[in-house]
């Protein structure tokens, strides 16, 4: 299974105190459905992140749906999507990061459609200013292709400059990536 922290380029920075004010996690279970609202205690939106994976059972008939997106979308609820209803039960581990001292949070919906033979792809997606020494990205996705390639569907993301969010995958198949870029004080 790939590590959900794979976006890390670098140690979560020093924000001069106690970085992360509250961490909720759990795993959601769920069949037939290609979304899933988890109610969550009160974040606040301008500094809350979210991870969803879906562990890699080795089992084609539950990973060719793997890759699961995680959206805020309220304070008080998480929705995890998958990219199509299936009968196999899918179990997916979420965690919910609230930090301290965020200076800014942007996140945002990015639609991936090239699907050409190539084994790595990037995308730059253009973002407001940050500091890249005090900033952190997290990606999730949910792909729109089924099949035997789970690890083919990975993406991760990183800051290449202060305006600058670089997406990278093997390109296989499309999907959609939801990004949080959160700089620390």
């Amino acid at each position: 299974m790939p590590n959900m922290f794979n976006s890390f380029p670098r140690p979560i920075p020093d924000s001069g105190g106690k970085t992360i004010k509250n961490i909720q996690s759990g795993l959601a279970t769920y069949t037939n459905k290609t979304s899933l609202d988890i109610p969550i205690s009160p974040v606040d939106l301008t500094k809350a992140v979210v991870f969803a994976v879906k562990p890699f059972s080795g089992s084609t008939l539950t990973d060719e749906f793997g890759n699961i997106k995680g959206k805020l979308t309220s304070g008080t609820n998480l929705r995890l999507e998958s990219s199509a209803a299936t009968a196999v039960v899918q179990s997916i581990h979420w965690v919910v990061i609230e930090f301290n001292n965020v200076k800014s949070l942007q996140y945002g919906d990015y639609s991936w459609t090239t699907n050409t033979a190539a084994y790595a792809t990037e995308k730059a997606v253009t973002v407001s200013p940050v500091d890249i020494n005090k900033t952190l990205v997290f990606i999730s996705e949910k792909t729109y292709d089924s099949g035997y390639y789970y690890l083919d569907y990975w993406v991760y993301g990183y800051m290449s400059d202060s305006t600058t969010l670089k997406l990278k995958r093997r390109d296989y198949s499309n999907c959609t990536i939801t990004y949080y870029i959160i700089e620390l004080k």
